[in-house]
């Protein structure tokens, strides 16, 4: 009879007590962990790893462990001599793809990974957990060593082992994981069209798009072939759940062994020595049990607060750089170990962008040539502001040079066929050289197209290249394969930006200017800075240096005049302007363009010099706006409510559409649907021919793209098209297959995720020290450059509720005390009172009133705490 004993590592010392008992009275209980036997090779300043009780287990069997072998059957956390003595696990570089039964994984023996794709994908890894608290390591091309305090306890068993069935059988289902699940979500979306993917896909090799956690504290759920008489003990299994080891007895039980007593502790339970069979999943059936799942309005979480893992060492270089203390921790914890410059003369050059050199050689000879030059723009505020820096950097040079942007619900996304009907019927007249901006990396078809048509294209994007790139005269994209390009986060803005630096520069080359002169491209910082932080990609230190000349000059008030007007509609004052306003102001009014009518109308109040008509363009968006919110507060109420009066079948996710719904704000609805309740949301709207159109939104720890494959494959037909990454996805679904779909996503969620609820995080910079409870702080923060990538600072603090009541039937005003300090706060669209005493997340703003300027604290989410005693 085999013994499987899982879920257990105590201490050497009562591993050492324990094993002799068990190789005694269960003989084959080793048979297990020899079988589970993983081997790599460690560094070379490593011995010979083992968790205690493996080592006693396995030497009772005989086997001894050569020099430099590690050995893990799943049974404890790896441990190494470094002299602090963390916790380290192994991780794998993998395939990981949906399959039917949930997801496969091909280990790293079957991809043949080389040193330089192990290297980019360990920086670009290294990158992305930043501030996690994972750090990462390499012992080899393919396998590296992971160590975190966050993931103590985790479990899972090797990649040789997990490849021969389901991944999800296989992985933990408890919240110790989640810190790992979100990584490998965050690695798959980054990883997906990496360029070493790229490279890989072309060589006809299968990309690596996910690394596999292994030797932790337990195997979850064996699905491993095993001899049918093989069972697990409870007793054993209930010690090992709770590590609390009282000694073992021969003669009771299946396996010959019991739990005893200790003095003082009752461990004995009914049934405890009846034998528990292996559990081999029913997939066929359904994940969750409709009658035991609560309404949707139970299902709202409270968040799980964690403070950022701080950097005393970075902290120390950056003080003693100049910055300011509290700037310095805050600066560590988000990666960064030294002052980044914020000038030009730190731009990263131009001619680092493959293909650049190229796609000015050909600009130039168009300018000079008096070419007819047509930009094909995007309907988002990036694509809005990379259409008017085009458009004026390019006239600036003497191009003859129009536009047009796509429509939302006629045309579709890019420079496809359609679109090239609409160049050749421009009023301008047929274009010679179509030039994309922050599209047409995909645009094959278009691009054919063109061609066919007389025209040429020159593609400039940002965007992830598929397998296939379209035939144009020059690509230029930091993310396509071979690009040396240091920031693969530009917006599309930023692109065309740099392809204007290049394009001066060689007809200064050519003389058509003096040495050093032709126009002042930092002009357009301010265009520049509104499409990055709205497209809000990652503002790494290329991209705040961008921004922080962009909102240099909206603050010195040397901005376009369609900014200005834009700051003057949405009632913010364009000298204290921050990466807030542009991305919570001006950006959803460029949007809202794009959403709900026609971007052209964005992009002219971009290009418009009089300020006049461009305040009434600015009206124009504004009114377009405020039209966008009131459908979006309808769909949203709509969706609630018929969650409300519908109870769902469904626990790990929401499925909503209604007849009537915009698809332009659909998006939008299934953010605030995954806000609400934290878990996957897709909103769908009417489409033609008895379709809908559907877009969704996710959360770290479920790869929505994933769980749409999944579904298609689950459920074929019903999905006609679908695409996107792990946090946000469209598709295009039949309406009378609405049901089946919803049913099978919400399994999809579970199987991928292995759970049917989730818990919201909320990541802090933790406790705020008293002194920096001033309006000097809150200016200090004020004039930072904050956003994706780089957030705005947060704290975590207890404080007594001395005042509270309400503003305008929605939002709470309170008046709050922390270590005999008194201050304002508000917490917007919360309008349930609060307890005597809080620990709150809160952020610092400037509150000036009666020309006196306070701090005041912005809660973001507040629960009930208790003071520590006096004198603790």
């Amino acid at each position: 009879m085999h013994i499987v004993l899982p879920g257990a590592l105590p201490d050497p010392e009562v591993a050492a007590e324990l094993a002799p008992h068990l190789t005694q009275h269960a003989p084959t209980l080793a048979w297990w962990f020899l079988y589970a036997t993983a081997k790599v090779t460690p560094s070379a300043a490593a011995d010979t790893w083992c968790t205690p009780l493996e080592h006693w287990l396995l030497q009772a069997r005989g086997f001894q462990p050569a020099q430099g072998e590690h050995i893990s059957a799943g049974l404890g956390p790896l441990r190494t001599q470094a002299p602090d003595d963390q916790p380290v696990w192994l991780a794998e570089l993998i395939h990981m793809a949906p399959s039917r039964d949930g997801a496969a994984l091909l280990p790293a023996e079957q991809l043949s990974i080389t040193e330089a794709h192990a290297a980019a994908l360990l920086a670009s890894a290294r990158e992305l957990t930043t501030g996690s608290g994972i750090e990462l390591d390499r012992d080899s091309a393919t396998s590296w060593r992971v160590r975190s305090p966050e993931l103590t306890g985790l479990a899972c068993a090797s990649p040789a082992l997990v490849a021969v069935s389901a991944v999800n059988d296989w992985w933990p289902r408890d919240t110790i994981a989640r810190p790992w699940r979100r990584l490998i979500n965050t690695l798959q979306m980054a990883w997906f069209e990496h360029p070493v993917n790229l490279e890989r896909t072309q060589a006809g090799l299968v990309p690596i798009n996910s690394l596999w956690l292994y030797g932790g504290a337990r195997i979850n759920q064996l699905t491993q072939p095993l001899p049918p008489d093989t069972v697990i003990e409870p007793a054993l299994l209930d010690a090992a759940t709770r590590q609390d080891w009282g000694g073992m007895d021969p003669g009771a039980g299946p396996a010959g062994a019991r739990l005893l007593r200790t003095p003082g502790k009752d461990r004995s339970h009914a049934g405890a020595h009846e034998p528990r069979p292996i559990h081999h999943p029913d997939r066929s059936a359904p994940l969750v049990d409709a009658a035991e799942i609560p309404r949707l309005e139970t299902l709202v979480v409270q968040p799980l607060i964690h403070s950022r893992e701080p950097h005393p060492e970075r902290t120390s270089e950056l003080i003693g750089a100049g910055i300011h203390p509290l700037l310095a921790r805050l600066w560590a914890a988000r990666g960064v170990s030294q002052p980044a410059s914020t000038e030009w003369e730190g731009l990263i050059p131009p001619k680092r962008l493959s293909h650049v050199d190229l796609a000015a050689e050909l600009l130039a000879d168009a300018i000079t040539a008096r070419k007819r030059l047509m930009i094909v723009a995007d309907y988002d505020c990036d694509g809005a502001t990379a259409c008017a820096v085009a458009v004026r950097g390019l006239r600036d040079m003497g191009a003859q040079v129009d536009f047009l942007v796509p429509n939302r619900f006629e045309t579709g996304y890019g420079l496809s066929p359609a679109v090239v009907d609409l160049a050749l019927r421009h009023p301008a007249g047929k274009p010679d050289l179509l030039i994309t901006v922050d599209n047409g990396i995909a645009s094959i078809e278009g691009v054919a197209a063109a061609h066919a048509a007389g025209m040429e294209v020159i593609v400039t994007d940002h965007h992830l290249p598929g397998a296939a790139l379209p035939q144009a005269l020059a690509i230029v994209n930091p993310n396509q394969a071979g690009c040396s390009f240091p920031s693969k986060h530009l917006a599309g803005v930023g692109v065309i930006f740099y392809v204007l630096l290049a394009v001066r520069a060689v007809l200064r080359a050519r003389g058509a200017f003096p040495d050093r002169q032709g126009p002042r491209l930092d002009r357009y910082a301010d265009l520049v800075a509104l499409g990055t932080v709205a497209d809000v990609v990652r503002l790494d230190a290329n991209n705040r240096l961008l921004v922080t000349q962009g909102l240099r000059r909206i603050r010195q008030g040397r901005m376009q005049p369609g900014i200005a007007a834009l700051f003057q509609v949405a009632d913010r004052d364009a000298h204290e302007a921050t990466t807030s306003d542009l991305g919570f102001a001006l950006g959803p009014r460029i949007n809202a363009a794009g959403r709900m009518a026609d971007m052209s109308l964005g992009i002219h109040c971009l290009l418009e010099d009089n300020p006049e008509r461009a305040r009434s363009l600015a009206q124009s968006l504004d009114a377009i706006n405020r039209e966008r919110r009131e459908r979006e507060s309808t769909m949203r109420d709509e969706a609630l409510a018929q969650l409300d009066a519908q109870p769902p079948t469904r626990a790990a996710s929401v499925c909503v559409w209604q007849a009537g719904w915009h698809q332009g704000i659909i998006g939008l609805v299934a953010s605030r649907l995954k806000e609400t309740y934290w878990r996957p949301a897709i909103a769908f709207a009417p489409d033609a021919h008895d379709t809908l159109r559907g877009s969704g939104r996710s959360i770290p720890d479920v790869h929505l793209r994933d769980a749409l494959d999944l579904v298609s494959k689950r459920l074929p037909g019903a999905i006609l098209q679908f695409g996107g990454h792990a946090m946000a996805a469209g598709l295009t679904l039949h309406a009378a297959a609405f049901e089946d779909f919803s049913r099978h996503f919400d399994e999809a969620v579970c199987t991928l995720s292995g759970c049917q609820g989730f818990d919201q995080t909320i990541l802090t910079d933790g406790s705020l020290e008293p002194d920096y409870l001033t309006a000097e702080t809150a200016e200090l923060l004020h004039g930072q450059i904050w956003g994706a990538g780089f957030p705005m600072p947060s704290f975590r603090d207890t404080f007594r509720v001395v005042h509270q009541r309400l503003l305008k039937d929605r939002h709470l005003k309170l008046f709050l005390e922390r270590d005999g300090l008194r201050m304002d706060a508000i917490w917007f669209n919360h309008a349930e009172p609060l307890p005597e005493t809080i620990e709150a997340v809160y952020r610092l703003e400037r509150n000036t009133w009666g020309g006196r300027t306070t701090v005041q604290l912005m809660i973001e989410h507040a629960a009930t705490a208790m003071l520590p005693t006096a004198g603790r």
